[in-house]
């Protein structure tokens, strides 16, 4: 039995043998959906072995050494985040064999308790309590700013959407968070390094997901606006704002607001940005959703037309309807 930080790597190969992404429910093993990005699905398998894990899945990969130093990439990106202070749940990835010629790498990270997930929390805690969660996550962040403008040869992105943090040592029965609770940082999966400027991560990969005819303007679109945002303080915290609309609390926009602007202020000599207003966060809301609705339905039709006219296979699970 191959074995690798408690996962047996046979499973996950007979596993991805057994996966029907485009019918999940047809699969030769049973799995739980725990979310969606708008990329991949994380997932939990329902086997005792692997009961403890969360799993995502990336069918992206042309050979098994692409496969293996993406694997490699995301070990490093969470070493880092780790060295300057970022709590991470453990984590690893491992490199199995595709359908048709592909290789699929499996990226794991210890199961958390869902309702200790921040998008869920924001829906359990008052509203002096869900200011003090802005907090901790605005001082996480500020962690990578300050390890970046120590070392400008060598910058941290990072996606900290709201959805990406969860409550350390989580307590459904009391829930109580002060300026020493701690967070996880949970979405390590798209690895974001710029060497001398250089970004580190191919971002061709994240274009397979989608359909050939749209890829050219998602390159444009990936390249110079999504990747970029997570390197900009500014942009991350408008991020953040407007996934309080996404997780229907748009009233915590009022409170939230002035805390980042004064977190700023008080921060400039690191973060040097100037303040957000309102209607740049209704803007942003707007276009992220119209964008990555547009994507999700080509990825629909893309599906529609592999599996049902050409009946070839799909690789990507995809959601049903999101609420925004």
């Amino acid at each position: 039995m191959n074995k690798s930080n408690n996962i047996d790597l046979n499973f996950l190969q007979e596993f991805e043998d057994g996966m029907n992404p485009a019918n999940a429910t047809n699969s030769s093993f049973n799995f739980e959906i725990l979310g969606y990005g708008e990329i991949s699905t994380v997932f939990g398998i329902d086997t005792d072995e692997n009961a403890n894990w969360a799993f995502k899945r990336l069918p992206l990969f042309k050979n098994l050494k692409q496969a293996e130093d993406y694997v490699e990439f995301y070990k490093s990106y969470n070493h880092k985040l780790e060295e300057i202070g970022l709590n991470l749940p453990e984590c690893s990835g491992f490199a199995v064999k595709g359908h048709k010629g592909i290789y699929v790498t499996y990226l794991m990270q210890k199961r958390l308790n869902s309702k200790s997930i921040a998008h869920k929390l924001i829906h359990q805690l008052p509203d002096n309590q869900i200011t003090v969660l802005l907090h901790l996550v605005l001082n996480e962040i500020l962690k990578v700013w300050k390890h970046n403008q120590k070392h400008p040869d060598l910058v941290l992105g990072i996606d900290a959407q709201i959805s990406n943090w969860a409550l350390k040592d989580y307590d459904e029965q009391n829930i109580n968070l002060s300026e020493n609770s701690e967070l996880y940082f949970i979405d390590t999966s798209t690895p974001l390094i710029q060497k001398n400027n250089l970004e580190q991560l191919d971002a061709e990969l994240m274009l397979k997901s989608a359909p050939g005819f749209i890829r050219p303007v998602l390159r444009w679109f990936f390249l110079d606006d999504v990747l970029t945002r997570y390197y900009s303080f500014r942009d991350i915290a408008i991020d953040i704002l407007a996934n309080f609309i996404k997780e229907q609390r748009k009233d915590l926009i009022k409170i939230s607001l002035p805390i980042i602007n004064n977190f700023f202020k008080e921060h400039f000599d690191i973060i040097k940005e100037n303040p957000i207003k309102e209607k740049e966060i209704l803007s942003y809301y707007k276009e992220d959703k119209l964008i990555w609705s547009i994507f999700l339905a080509t990825r629909r039709f893309d599906k529609f037309v592999k599996t049902k006219i050409l009946r070839k296979r799909y690789e990507f699970i995809l959601p049903g309807q999101i609420k925004r």
